[in-house]
């Protein structure tokens, strides 16, 4: 039976034990899902439970009653370091440090001791020589510590000092806010420590009894003063753990000497081997690696910068955003930097990318707009190169389009290197990495044709270039594939799905213009050759026209130049007929001559038009002529008008004329027309000059100059058309003459002209090619034609 007599001494712990009481009931209403309520509330039940305990031990009047609640007691004593802790690595942010596996070990030694001070009197390991101690103002438990009780002292001291470990660095690292949370914990945690160490280390000014129960109030009320005035557990500071260490950001801090004074896990990844001894060293001589060797130069003394700097190549290569920012006391002179390190390679990478597709949708819209702005068929080619090539920075590129007629791949265009060399290469369907993709319609890549069978090496071999990546696309239309685009490069592993997501829009792009070019250059050539049959359809009909006037200005002047000597001949024969026996013998034979010299001109007429219907169909052969020999032969033929007119005919001697190519009957009708024009149109009586010239480019001119009035411009102009009258100048003559003469050298290939001045006479010429030194015999042929 316990006995409780009073004692003024128990107030204060059960004052102690109301306080702490109500801090733990508002902490779990009000603040029991904020990190470290937990721990507090455990920590003011286990007070409020240790002064209470501490308070009927006290009262207690016999050794039993005391032992009692001495054992209770030990319920705090064992609850009070773990859940202290437990506050500590809540409230400095490393809660993830509190696992249930941990709690669990945490607690095994607490269990222990409860058992063992419950079970005391059975081995004594935690009190001895155990006496009821009489001398005070009450009564108190005298005893002699057992081997356990030290056991269990050390490790409770060491969770609790770990605990103020933490919360004096929390207290540097703190702002000010934060830091006054915390100076208020440990002030309320520190007094009944300090208390409790001294009485059990026998210092205590009351060694018969451990007054930190009684002081716990005075620690209650403190902290319920930082409940309100601090918002203790309602605004919580975020801990270093958690926010510096976790932090994916790099974060080092230097001091005013540009040493290392901390940093971060993450820093300590981008530094690298160099993380391992940086605590205490300049930060120039920890970032000796040369990747470092430009932040060094750049940032190495600011005292506030913001920018970004690359570090390492190729791969290796890393961005980072770098803000520096002074660290300062309270007099705001500088202590050190922060230095913030945030790894944005995957952000740069990203927005490479970004501008890399862009420009390459850039390159792509603008490849498919400048294909559908030209309907050239070699354009179009050239465009779809130049575009595929600029977009995958490929070697060479190419175009096969397939000839339907020879099931056949031809290279229609080329770029890069050697590209004139497969300029308009054939290769069957069936070969080839064009032939592949032409027959499946699928597209390729080939990552390095060295170990692919199928790629066509005698392009290699021909070019010289050894083509290790390949792209190939099909050029596909409704109707099927017309094609392939292919583009190489000489190095292997070139090109990725990316590319090809690239290359095959274009590609549909560029089959569409190539079917549009080919349709347009169809149409181009149906409306040339329409444009060309409507050409010869005009030129026949104008030949037409042409043939339709000749042949009535054929038929007035022969019906004009046959009519009047035939009406002399009639004329003359009726006379004879009707006089003959009346006129005298002279008469007569006036009468007869007129007659026999109209029917000799009549059929020199004749002649002269059965001469102008060969030259229309005749064909000949291109001889050497004798124009010594031609000129001589019309002379002959003219005889009889050239000693009736008296005329005087000049001619170089026979050695002096040039060999010139033609056929001599119509060379001689020539000559027969010039001489008779001359002797009809010459001086009183007729002075005609004949010669001949070589031009510079092998020509050889003949003329004929005479000595008669001469021929206005006017006139000259008319004298070589179809069927001009000469009479129209001067009376007497026919039209068919110097018309006759025009067509039989322009059919033997050369040309008339005429020269003349008004009372100086005319000089009539023909050109023609001159003989080339050939073996005597070989002749040219020229066609006939019709004239025209």
């Amino acid at each position: 039976m316990m006995h409780w007599p009073y004692t003024p001494y128990i107030w204060l712990p059960l004052i102690s034990a109301a306080v702490t009481a109500a801090l733990g009931i508002y902490a779990g209403r009000h603040r029991r899902d904020v990190p470290g309520a937990t721990p507090f509330v455990i920590l003011a039940l286990a007070a409020m439970l240790w002064s209470l305990a501490n308070a009927l031990e006290m009262a207690g009047a016999d050794l039993p009653t005391k032992l009692f609640w001495a054992n209770v007691q030990y319920l705090s004593y064992v609850t009070l370091p773990v859940a202290w802790l437990a506050l500590a690595l809540e409230h400095t942010g490393r809660d993830k440090w509190l696992t249930r596996r941990r709690l669990a070990w945490l607690s095994v030694e607490p269990v222990i001791t409860i058992v063992l001070a419950w079970t005391n009197n059975l081995h004594g390991l935690m009190r001895r020589d155990i006496y009821l101690d009489t001398n005070g103002p009450f009564s108190v438990i005298g005893k002699t510590y057992g081997p356990w009780s030290w056991v269990h002292a050390v490790y409770s001291y060491s969770l609790l000092f770990t605990a103020v470990y933490l919360f004096a660095r929390a207290l540097l690292r703190a702002q000010p806010l934060y830091r006054r949370q915390t100076l208020v914990l440990l002030f309320g945690f520190l007094v009944p420590l300090v208390w409790n160490v001294l009485y059990n280390l026998g210092l205590s000014p009351n060694p018969r009894y451990d007054i930190a129960p009684a002081v716990i109030s005075v620690c209650g009320i403190a902290i319920a003063w930082g409940l309100f005035r601090y918002r203790l557990f309602d605004i919580v500071p975020i801990a270093r753990a958690t926010v510096i260490e976790s932090m994916d950001d790099g974060v080092i801090v230097l001091d005013a000497q540009n040493r290392i004074i901390d940093l971060n896990p993450t820093a300590q990844s981008m530094l690298g081997p160099a993380s391992s001894q940086a605590m205490g060293q300049p930060v120039q001589q920890v970032l000796t690696q040369s990747v470092w060797n430009d932040w060094v130069e750049q940032y190495g003394n600011a005292t506030a910068a913001q920018g970004e700097i690359a570090l390492g190549e190729g791969d290796a290569r890393r961005d980072y955003d770098v803000r520096i920012s002074p660290l300062t006391d309270r007099r705001e002179g500088l202590t050190g930097r922060l230095v913030i390190l945030r790894d944005i390679t995957r952000r740069k990478q990203a927005e490479q990318s970004l501008r890399q597709r862009n420009r390459e949708l850039t390159l792509l819209n603008s490849a498919i707009q400048a294909l559908n702005s030209t309907l050239d068929l070699d354009q179009v080619l050239e465009g779809i190169l130049e575009e595929a090539r600029a977009m995958l920075y490929a070697d060479t590129g190419s175009v096969w389009l397939m000839d339907p007629e020879t099931d056949e791949l031809v290279c229609r265009q080329s770029a890069g290197p050697r590209s004139e060399v497969i300029l308009g290469w054939r290769l069957p369907a069936s070969e080839g990495l064009v032939g592949w993709v032409a027959r499946t319609g699928r597209s390729l890549i080939v990552p390095d044709t060295l170990t692919d069978t199928r790629h066509f090496r005698g392009i290699d071999q021909q070019t010289g270039l050894s083509l290790r990546s390949i792209l190939s696309v099909p050029l596909v239309v409704k109707r099927g594939v017309i094609g392939v685009l292919q583009v190489a490069d000489s190095k292997a592993n070139r090109f990725q799905a990316t590319d090809l997501s690239l290359v095959e829009p274009l590609a549909a792009a560029a089959a569409t213009a190539i079917m549009n070019a080919r349709l347009y250059e169809r149409a181009q050539q149906e409306i040339a050759e329409r444009e060309r049959a409507k050409e010869a359809l005009r030129q026949q009909a104008l030949e037409l026209e042409a043939r339709n006037a000749e042949m009535d200005a054929f038929a007035h002047t022969v019906a004009h130049d046959l009519k009047n000597p035939l009406g002399l001949i009639i004329g003359y024969t009726d006379i004879l007929n009707r006089y003959y026996t009346t006129l005298q013998d002279e008469e007569r034979e006036r009468c007869l001559a007129d007659v026999a010299r109209t029917a000799h001109k009549m059929n020199n007429i004749i002649e002269e038009l059965l001469l102008l219907s060969e030259v229309r169909k005749a064909e000949v052969e291109m001889t050497s002529l004798d124009m010594a020999a031609i000129v001589a032969e019309a002379q002959q033929r003219l005889a009889f008008v050239i000693k009736t007119s008296r005329a005087e005919i000049i001619a170089p001697p026979v050695s002096a004329w040039p060999i010139a190519l033609g056929y001599g009957p119509w060379i001689e009708e020539v000559w027969v027309n010039y001489l008779s024009n001359a002797i009809k149109y010459g001086g009183q009586p007729p002075r005609i000059e004949l010669g001949a010239e070589i031009f510079p480019d092998g020509r050889v001119r003949f003329w004929v100059r005479d000595n008669g009035p001469g021929i206005t411009p006017e006139g000259q102009a008319r004298l070589f058309a179809p069927f001009t009258r000469l009479d129209q100048i001067r009376a007497g003559g026919h039209g068919l003459g110097l018309s006759i003469v025009r067509r039989i050298v322009e059919k033997l290939g050369g040309q008339v002209g005429v020269e003349s001045q008004v009372g100086c006479g005319s000089t009539f010429s023909f050109i023609l090619s001159a003989a080339p030194a050939a073996p005597a015999g070989q002749t040219d042929t020229v066609e006939a034609l019709p004239f025209d």
